[in-house]
Parts: C-alpha cells; structure tokens; sequence
C-alpha cells in the first residue's frame, strides 16, 4: 500500500498547548453567545470535538460544512 501522507493532530500531545486553545474558544465563544464557554463546556463540549460540533453548539443549531469553514477561520484569528 502507498501513502502520499499522512495526517496527525499533534495538539496536546507533543504540543501542550490546550489552554491556549480554550482560550480561543472561550473569546471565540463569546462573540457567537455573548459569554465565554464555561470551565465544564471546556471538558464536556470542546475536547475531543470538531469545531464544526463545537461551533454548532455555540449557535444552537446545525451549520453546513461552508458556514463552519467561515467560523472557523474566524476563531483562529482569535
């Protein structure tokens, strides 16, 4: 079998970087809900989760896959 590449999520495992990362979600949260992720939000919604779900539930309603790039790139310019 060949590979042409592969794919690996090195945040929080060779990188520790999860507060930095809440730390974008709870400003990101903030502009989308007017209130930043609450600490048990942080366990239960974004770890593990794509930002797609995330983003979702931030909304409170489903997004298409365009919508969620759009949001996305907006929280990395967090």
């Amino acid at each position: 079998m060949h590979y042409k590449g592969i794919i690996f999520d090195f945040n929080g495992t060779l990188f520790h970087d999860s507060d930095l990362t809440e730390q974008s979600w709870r400003i990101f949260g903030k502009t989308l809900r007017a209130e930043p992720l609450t600490d048990e939000e942080i366990r239960t919604i974004v770890h593990g989760r794509p930002n797609k779900i995330i983003t979702e539930y931030l909304l409170g309603r489903e997004i298409t896959n365009d919508e969620a790039l759009r949001y996305i790139d907006g929280k990395e310019t967090v």
